[in-house]
């Protein structure tokens, strides 16, 4: 399936595939009928250290499309606050924001 052959680009050593990778399980993903895969993909990505602020940003906006409200994304996006780089903060708290603006 074509899901699980992107979902093993997300190892690339290359940092262009990975954000290539990304950008298309976000391009898959909708809103409230996420992948689990996909969504647990996001969530590792945005937590690992050992990409680049862009693959983890990328990841963080693409956690608030495929799960918005999930509890696990909120703590996810929280933790992301507290990032190293002002774009991965800036991205959570945007999608914080969207997932509060969606639930009035």
């Amino acid at each position: 399936e074509a899901l699980q052959k992107i979902l093993l680009l997300l190892s690339d050593t290359f940092p262009m595939v990975r954000r290539s990778a990304i950008l298309a399980l976000h391009a898959l993903s909708a809103p409230g009928d996420p992948q689990a895969d996909m969504v647990s993909s996001f969530l590792t990505m945005a937590r690992t250290t050992r990409l680049d602020f862009d693959e983890r940003r990328l990841a963080v906006e693409a956690l608030a499309v495929a799960l918005p409200g999930d509890e696990a994304v909120i703590a996810e996006l929280c933790f992301c606050l507290e990032d190293s780089d002002v774009s991965v903060r800036q991205a959570a708290t945007a999608s914080l924001s969207k997932i509060g603006q969606g639930s009035e």
